[in-house]
């Protein structure tokens, strides 16, 4: 079941505690997750948090391009899958100074923290709309063994940097 909320929640680190209950089978289960809201408004680089996107007809592997597709909450996926990181930039939502360019870097490193995948993608000023851009990289799964992996992104100025990771497993 997909139970859809929403919380307001200012700048700062938090984590999220939620416990669901099944009467009828007599089983209650709960996570726990850590969380942290960027402060948009202020920080000269910031980054989302990372979605994962699938479609059926698949993706090009560095597209910056959007393409209509929800986010996925699965973390398992096939090497025919087709899979894409989403996320945002950010350069201060209530800043006035320029936006300068950022130099996004996606890592992907097995089990072992052996770098597995490395890509890059530049982001030009004329790539943020109102302060904000959008980012889609596509995973090579087909080209990664079955196994356990992290996924980072880190996004960098010449002054300034900020990342993002999750784990994710290939059969």
């Amino acid at each position: 079941m997909n139970l859809p909320t929403h919380l307001d929640l200012p700048p700062g680190d938090y984590e999220i505690r939620v416990a669901v209950a099944d009467p009828l089978r007599g089983r209650v289960a709960s996570v726990f997750q850590q969380v942290s809201v960027p402060a948009f408004a202020r920080a000269p680089l910031s980054l989302s948090g990372i979605a994962i996107e699938m479609a059926a007809d698949g993706f090009e592997t560095a597209s910056l391009a959007d393409v209509a597709v929800s986010p996925i909450t699965e973390r398992t996926f096939s090497r025919t899958d087709h899979v894409r990181a989403a996320f945002e930039a950010y350069q201060g939502m209530q800043r006035s100074d320029a936006i300068v360019p950022v130099t996004v870097r996606l890592t992907i490193a097995d089990a072992y923290g052996k770098t597995v995948h490395e890509e890059s993608v530049s982001l030009t000023a004329e790539s943020f709309q109102a302060r904000r851009a959008r980012v889609r990289l596509g995973l090579p799964l087909d080209r990664l063994e079955p196994g356990a992996y992290a996924l980072s992104i880190e996004a960098r100025t010449a002054k300034e940097a900020s990342g993002r990771a999750l784990r994710f497993t290939v059969e």
